[in-house]
């Protein structure tokens, strides 16, 4: 459970003054915790100059089906919590300060999907 933030993430791509573009693979390292073969992509990107936008792209690199369930998590240190509102496009029922909604879903072998998450200043 949530073994891919603790795990050393490649700088991928720079785009420019405001996205970047980090990639995870699976490897001996990631089997301990999770045994599946897979391939991450996590484009952050400030858009606006008052919104944070991160999206997370997930693609199944192995020959087996699996299920998994993403959630951000991130922490934002924030003085006035009605200053500021977060949205993900994975959970559009969801909205508030803790986006740790877990969305299980069944990615066959080279399938994909994205769950998105953006964070603005009112």
């Amino acid at each position: 459970d949530g073994f891919a933030s603790c795990l050393p993430w490649t700088l991928k791509e720079i785009r420019g003054k405001d996205r970047f573009i980090f990639t995870l693979d699976s490897s001996e390292e990631t089997k301990r915790h999770w045994p599946h073969d897979f391939h991450l992509e996590l484009q952050v990107q400030v858009t606006s100059g008052d919104s944070l936008r991160l999206a997370l792209t997930e693609t199944n690199t192995g020959r087996e089906p699996f299920e998994s369930a993403w959630g951000f998590r991130p922490h934002f240190r924030i003085s006035d919590p009605s200053a500021v509102s977060v949205r993900c496009k994975d959970a559009e029922d969801w909205q508030g300060l803790n986006p740790g909604v877990r969305t299980p879903r069944k990615l066959g072998p080279g399938e994909s999907r994205t769950h998105e998450m953006s964070v603005k200043a009112n």
